[in-house]
């Protein structure tokens, strides 16, 4: 069956070749993310998954072509939770650089919200997958190096566990690594063949 990844994100494409190691095409849904936020009754925890279904409906909507074809969409979201707060990608400098300084003193919980959809039965499986991570305190002037690499505002939380210059920083690791990343491995596969026509 056909993979399509609904997703704008390098990393989760490099992702899905590293774990599945199968062609695929990538389609990014046009949504605006921020206007996506917990109701009442609702917890940051669901955030992630409220905006997976987003992205699903706005690339159904945007892609009549692919209704019907024999392939399943997968799309994602991921937000990190420290110490209460939620996390995105960093808007400022000075966003990106307090989210590094904190972790230090608090884990990252990697929290990842994953819906595939069988465009051909329309069998749909959602989940959310959180794991966590620790780092050791990261000094002032290593963080300001960090930042020059615009990467570090592309993620979530504002950190890319397997950046050679975090390396020296990594704590343990409660979970899947990929989890952390932003593609819970495991996961996408038990939805893949949850949805299996």
């Amino acid at each position: 069956m056909k993979i399509i990844l609904g997703t704008s994100s390098k990393w989760r494409r490099q992702l899905f070749v590293q774990a599945f190691g199968e062609p695929f095409q990538a389609l990014s849904a046009d949504i605006d993310e921020k206007k996506i936020r917990p109701g009442p009754g609702e917890t940051i925890y669901q955030l992630p998954l409220m905006i997976a279904e987003a992205k699903l409906s706005a690339l159904l909507e945007q892609n009549p072509q692919i209704h019907g074809l024999d392939a399943t969409l997968l799309t994602f979201d991921q937000v990190i939770i420290c110490n209460g707060e939620l996390r995105e990608k960093p808007e400022t400098k000075e966003e990106a650089f307090r989210y590094l300084k904190s972790y230090g003193e608090h884990p990252a919980e990697c929290v990842n919200g994953v819906v595939a959809y069988n465009l051909q039965t329309k069998a749909l499986k959602k989940e959310l997958d959180i794991s966590k991570q620790y780092f050791l305190p990261i000094p002032d002037s290593h963080i300001e190096k960090l930042l020059e690499d615009p990467d570090f505002f592309t993620c979530a939380g504002g950190f890319i566990v397997d950046h050679v210059g975090l390396k020296d920083y990594v704590g343990k690791t409660e979970g899947e690594i990929e989890s952390v990343q932003g593609f819970p491995k495991s996961l996408v596969s038990k939805l893949l063949q949850d949805v299996k026509s």
